[in-house]
């Protein structure tokens, strides 16, 4: 191994050892397994409300062994690790789960190998799908394939139709292919359940993709660290969209940028970061990661969405991958 693939190795170990304890930070006595809850007030059902990570199926399965007769699950995530969802998703598909996504919810990425494991599947609210990551395999086309073929024959052993795999590799990971209420209904998607059936208020409301009517347009992994808390004078960020500004100026224009950085063409110039506040304004940051920003380093995906290629919001979640 060289001198630099050790580097790297050794700086990914501490993204993930990072990431594992933020998501420690997250659970509490509240919610010991989040993202796994019990739905309030309904009896066997199960939700997944936030990001999917290696504690995942390991919360899946404490939660389950505490309810007598689990029948129905929640899905309302963007997404996560491919192999936790797939771990998940083969347990839902023995148990012969119903899973629903509830109106105003979305269910994207790696969350929806999940729903596709359902018995019964409905997804009134968003089900999106796309490539996986490259970020997620590190890059190692081999791994990448490895991953795909296990995706294959998880679709095929849940009888999803073939056409579903085709939308999600024709999909590129920075974008998200929404399938709408037609297609889901030719597809098996729309089962019987509905939204008045579960009071989802009682659930916190997480990060979506985009905003109606839009698209993604570009997303980026950075690494909000120290040096982007605090401005080229060397004052404190106290902001979340300062900070992602100064991210930005950092990486274009100050020659600073963090090593898991990556680059984008939106914020390129000084007028363009001016527009991050109003742009942030319009679009979501996922429940609890702003306080994480504030206090430490932190892998995040950018996603600037918008509509004819112009930005209208960003949205802002913790890298799952």
């Amino acid at each position: 191994m060289s001198f630099l693939q050790s580097i790297l190795r050794n700086f990914f170990v501490f993204v993930l050892s990072w990431t594992i304890a933020q998501t420690a930070q997250a659970q509490n006595a509240s919610y010991p397994d989040y993202p796994v809850v019990k739905f309030p007030g309904i009896e066997g059902a199960v939700a997944i409300i936030d990001s999917i990570d290696h504690r995942t199926p390991l919360g899946f399965e404490r939660l389950l062994s505490r309810i007598d007769n689990p029948t129905v699950l929640i899905l309302d995530s963007r997404g996560g690790l491919v192999s936790s969802a797939l771990a998940i998703a083969h347990r839902v598909h023995a148990l012969g789960l119903t899973t629903f996504v509830p109106e105003g919810r979305g269910c994207y990425s790696a969350c929806a190998l999940i729903f596709f494991a359902g018995k019964t599947r409905n997804a009134i609210g968003d089900l999106g799908v796309h490539q996986i990551s490259a970020v997620g395999n590190n890059g190692n086309l081999q791994s990448g394939q490895v991953t795909l073929a296990d995706i294959s024959d998880a679709l095929n052993k849940f009888d999803v139709p073939p056409e579903v795999f085709s939308i999600m590799l024709r999909t590129p990971p920075e974008d998200m292919y929404i399938f709408d209420q037609e297609q889901k209904a030719q597809l098996g998607f729309l089962g019987t359940a509905t939204s008045s059936d579960f009071d989802v208020v009682k659930l916190p409301k997480i990060a979506t993709p985009s905003i109606v009517g839009s698209q993604v347009i570009e997303s980026y992994f950075t690494l909000l660290s120290s040096r982007d808390r605090r401005n080229s004078s060397g004052a404190p960020i106290t902001a979340i969209a300062g900070i992602i500004q100064q991210d930005r100026a950092n990486y274009h224009r100050f020659g600073k940028a963090d090593l898991s950085d990556q680059s984008d063409t939106t914020f390129s110039t000084l007028e363009a970061r001016r527009q991050i506040p109003r742009l942030m304004s319009n679009g979501i940051v996922s429940n609890g990661l702003e306080g994480l920003i504030l206090r430490g380093n932190v892998l995040v995906q950018i996603q600037i969405i918008g509509r004819n290629g112009i930005p209208e919001a960003i949205n802002v979640y913790q890298a799952a991958q």
